[in-house]
């Protein structure tokens, strides 16, 4: 019985380390106006999302937008922050997503050392592996609504997975939002 519950708490803990691992492949990078008075917005409106131009690969999805939409509301509520009507709030909230095909190369050591099969290697032998991926990132605008100029941007890339269902997308998602709106407004984010 102490074997299965040891191996069992073995087991929970792996896929404890794998979670974390998907969620630690996220770039945060941050932009704002040092000069900006951060501490007067107290209402927000949203922007349309942005649409995309020929040859870019910005992403249009009602079910993604909703998401989106909703993870900024909560963060902003989080912050004593209240929705309100375009013409009454201090800032605008817009966003946009991008999804890149991109390339990750990697060499590796192969050879020398000992086998347990065959004994020792002399040989230094490399491998090369070559995988294709995409890459998502999502951008968060808050545009100071009186002067109509970006006042802060936060950016966030992961690589994206498949299969998802619609649980883990909302959850992956909040997750990005959550790790944007950390930050904002500046100076907000926890001391490390």
């Amino acid at each position: 019985m102490k074997q299965w519950l040891r191996s069992g708490l073995r087991a929970s803990a792996l896929a404890a380390a794998l979670l974390a691992a998907g969620c630690s492949n996220l770039k945060v990078d941050l932009d704002y106006d040092p000069a900006r008075n951060f501490s007067a917005y107290r209402s927000y409106a949203w922007l349309p999302a942005a649409t995309s131009k020929e040859g870019e690969a910005v992403i249009r999805n009602d079910l993604v937008e909703a998401r989106v939409v909703s993870a900024v509301d909560n963060a902003l509520a989080g912050k004593n922050m209240q929705r309100a009507d375009k013409g009454s709030a201090d800032f605008l909230v817009t966003y946009h997503i991008n999804v890149e095909d991109r390339v990750d190369v990697r060499t590796i050591e192969t050879g020398f050392g000992y086998r347990p099969w065959w004994g020792w290697n002399s040989r230094f032998d490399t491998e090369t592996v070559v995988q294709n991926y995409k890459a998502g990132t999502l951008v968060l605008d808050i545009v100071d609504r009186k002067t109509d100029k970006l006042a802060w941007r936060g950016a966030a890339e992961t690589r994206l997975r498949e299969g998802l269902t619609p649980q883990e997308r909302d959850t992956e998602i909040r997750s990005i939002v959550n790790a944007l709106m950390s930050n904002f407004p500046p100076g907000s984010a926890p001391k490390k």
